[in-house]
């Protein structure tokens, strides 16, 4: 058996050609997105005047991990877009869990400096 691939541009115009179909589509499902992103920029972004600089990071690395897993799905590869969502839900979570409480997001912030940071948070039952 022979496998035939496609010139390596050849990907990326027709990526970026089923991505400008979609935008264009006035699909309620789009839509629906433009909705979540506004929602996102006004009740998380427009809210985090008093959080610590680690639910800042994760807040943001949440919403641009999603918008890059929407990026991925539009371009036809929706299946590719499962783990870039999965990781932007707990980075929001995240962002969420430690903006309420400084010393979880400290906790979380130390985790990877010693064997010791790491097992406190993966016994943090607010982490997992």
């Amino acid at each position: 058996m022979k496998f035939e691939i496609e010139p390596f541009d050849n990907y990326f115009v027709s990526a970026a050609e089923t991505e400008t179909e979609l935008l264009d589509s006035g699909s309620p499902f789009v839509a629906a997105l433009r909705r979540y992103h506004v929602l996102f920029e006004e009740h998380v972004f427009a809210k985090q005047g008093d959080w610590s600089i680690s639910p800042c990071l994760l807040a943001m690395h949440a919403s641009m991990t999603y918008l890059a897993s929407l990026r991925v799905a539009f371009s036809g590869h929706a299946a590719a877009a499962f783990p870039l969502f999965r990781t932007a839900l707990e980075s929001a979570c995240y962002a969420f869990l430690t903006s309420e409480d400084d010393e979880l997001a400290r906790t979380w912030l130390d985790r990877n400096g010693s064997e010791k940071a790491l097992k406190l948070c993966r016994r943090n039952s607010r982490l997992r």
